[in-house]
C-alpha cells in the first residue's frame, strides 16, 4: 500500500517538473531585460542568439536525465528500490547467519554440560577408585604385620627348639656314654 503511494506521489511530483508537458515546447520563462541571461522551466541557463530569434534561443530536446525531469525521478526510485532490495537480501543473509550462530551455540552449550556431566561423573569415579585403593592398601599392611608376627613365632620357636636341643644334647651325651 505504501509502496503505490509512494509511485502515486513520485509521477506526480516528475508530472508537475517536466518540461514536456501534453505537447507542449520548453518555453523561456524569463529574460532579464538586459538581455545577458536568459532561463528555461527547467531553470537552465539557455545562452542568448544573436540576431534576437526567438526560436533558437530554446534549449535543445536532448534525451537525457535531468534533475526534475520525470525520468530522472523514476531512475531514482528504481535506484532507492534496487538498494531496499539488496538491503532486504543482505538483513536475510545476515539473519540466517545470526540463526545459524545461535543454533551452534545452543549446540556448543549442550556439548559443555555434557562435557561438564562426564567430568563429574570422572571424577566420583576418581574419588571411588582412591577409596578402594587406601582401603586395599590398609588390607595389605594389615596381611603384612600378620604374616611378620607368624613368623616372629616361627623363628622363636625354632630358637626355642634349637635351645631345647642345645640343652639336652650334653645330657644325652652323657647318657650315651653311661649307656656304653
Amino acid at each position: 500500500m505504501a509502496r503505490s503511494h509512494l509511485i502515486a506521489f513520485s509521477l506526480a511530483l516528475a508530472a508537475c517538473a517536466s518540461p514536456e508537458t501534453a505537447g507542449e515546447e520548453p518555453s523561456v520563462t524569463q529574460r532579464t531585460w538586459s538581455g545577458s541571461v536568459l532561463y528555461a522551466r527547467d531553470g537552465s541557463v539557455v545562452s542568448p542568439t544573436p540576431g534576437g530569434e526567438r526560436g533558437a534561443a530554446l534549449p535543445a530536446h536532448e534525451v537525457r536525465p535531468s534533475e526534475g525531469g520525470r525520468m530522472y525521478i523514476l531512475e531514482l526510485y528504481q535506484k532507492a528500490i534496487e538498494e531496499r532490495d539488496a538491503l532486504a537480501a543482505e538483513v536475510g543473509a545476515l539473519g540466517a547467519e545470526l540463526e545459524k550462530t545461535r543454533k551452534a551455540l545452543a549446540d556448543s552449550g549442550e556439548a559443555l554440560a555434557q562435557a561438564e556431566g562426564k567430568a563429574l561423573e570422572l571424577q566420583a569415579r576418581e574419588q571411588a577408585l582412591l577409596e578402594e585403593n587406601l582401603e586395599l592398601a590398609g588390607r595389605l599392611t594389615t596381611a603384612q604385620i600378620r604374616r611378620l608376627q607368624a613368623e616372629k613365632l616361627l623363628l622363636e620357636t625354632k630358637i626355642a627348639l634349637t635351645a631345647t636341643a642345645r640343652a639336652s644334647a650334653p645330657v644325652e651325651a652323657g647318657q650315651a656314654s653311661r649307656d656304653k
